[in-house]
């Protein structure tokens, strides 16, 4: 598996772009809630991210590299989906009822990777 490239999902960065240097979510023009990364986080952290985590695909994925890679910083999950396939992905923080309809093996390496984090409880109390 070659090491994956982190890729901004617009230039400049709106959607997912806030000015806090926290994660969080924030009403979208059509209502919905979406995740914000930390406006502090540099792209070399988020390809560590990217190419530490947690590589997840549905059953039905047929391509080789995974449909998502998940991953933990600062007790926050971040879900990662590809934009060029097997070359790049762009990540942000997962939507607490996302994180529940999770695979329960997938819940379980999210709880692994967060006992590492040291973050555990908070993390099992969104999955």
């Amino acid at each position: 598996m070659p090491p994956y490239k982190y890729a901004p999902d617009e230039n400049p960065k709106r959607k997912h772009h806030w000015n806090k240097n926290i994660a969080g979510f924030a009403k979208g023009r059509g209502g919905q809630l979406v995740g914000k990364c930390p406006n502090k986080l540099p792209v070399a952290a988020c390809e560590e991210l990217l190419n530490n985590g947690i590589q997840y695909s549905s059953p039905r994925w047929e391509k080789p590299y995974p449909q998502n890679i998940f991953n933990i910083l600062d007790g926050t999950v971040y879900r990662a989906t590809q934009t060029v396939g097997g070359v790049s992905y762009h990540g942000f923080p997962a939507m607490p009822n996302e994180l529940k309809r999770l695979p329960r093996d997938l819940k379980d390496q999210l709880l692994q990777l967060a006992e590492k984090k040291n973050c555990r409880q908070k993390i099992g109390q969104l999955l």
